[in-house]
């Protein structure tokens, strides 16, 4: 994932997932980041504007994903104009 904000206070990336995938686990970097049951775990949260690149993985942790779609957002912190 590349990710790039140039916002001074930062921004939030945010990965959207269904119900299937609760208890699976996201790995950025390498760093294990349990995906939430309610749907929306945060990936990462900065402080200060950024331009990084990050590996991205998911073990399913035996579940079924089927279909699953999961999805990125993004999004600057502080006043956006």
């Amino acid at each position: 994932m590349t990710e790039f904000c140039n916002n001074a206070e930062g921004y939030t990336v945010v990965i959207h997932t269904p119900n299937q995938l609760a208890g699976a686990t996201l790995y950025v970097d390498g760093v294990a980041k349990p995906l939430s049951a309610s749907g929306t775990t945060v990936v990462v949260d900065s402080s200060v504007p950024n331009w990084q690149r990050r590996s991205i993985s998911i073990d399913l942790e035996g579940n079924d994903p089927g279909t699953a779609n999961v999805s990125f957002r993004a999004q600057a912190k502080g006043l956006v104009y």
